[in-house]
């Protein structure tokens, strides 16, 4: 099995005849533990890494373009990328397969704004005298 797709490649699993296929950890002599775990990626680096080791990784994302462009800047291949527009995807681990989703992704690339507070552009108009020079955002 090479990408696995949870939506359409169940019934390519194999449980062993269990009669129910437990998702949230509640072990019964019935059913069958998935061992599905959070996946967290600290920062560029880990997954820089992780795209590189030999696990299967998938990447359900709606920016497939920055990471088709990140994939082939860092001459990474064998990454299966899926474009999607559903949000709260959850990124998480099966076994030697990775579901890596934009809450990862968005964490990794995209910086956080500073917001400048009212008081700290107040603070920096006061400093201003008569005879400094001001430049307009424009120019």
């Amino acid at each position: 099995m090479d990408n696995l797709d949870l939506f359409s490649d169940l019934d390519k699993l194999d449980f062993e005849n269990k009669i129910s296929l437990d998702l949230f950890s509640h072990p019964e002599k019935t059913q069958t533990n998935l061992d599905i775990t959070d996946l967290y990626i600290k920062n560029i680096e880990d997954f820089r890494e992780l795209l590189n080791s030999t696990n299967k990784v998938n990447i359900y994302t709606k920016n497939i373009k920055n990471i088709e462009n990140f994939l082939d800047y860092n001459k990474i291949s064998g990454i299966n990328l899926v474009e999607s527009n559903l949000n709260f995807l959850k990124s998480f681990r099966w076994e030697n397969n990775y579901f890596i989703a934009d809450d990862n992704l968005n964490r990794i690339f995209v910086k956080k704004r500073v917001k400048k507070s009212v008081s700290d552009a107040m603070d920096l108009l006061l400093t201003i005298r008569e005879e400094d020079y001001v430049v307009h955002i424009d120019h």
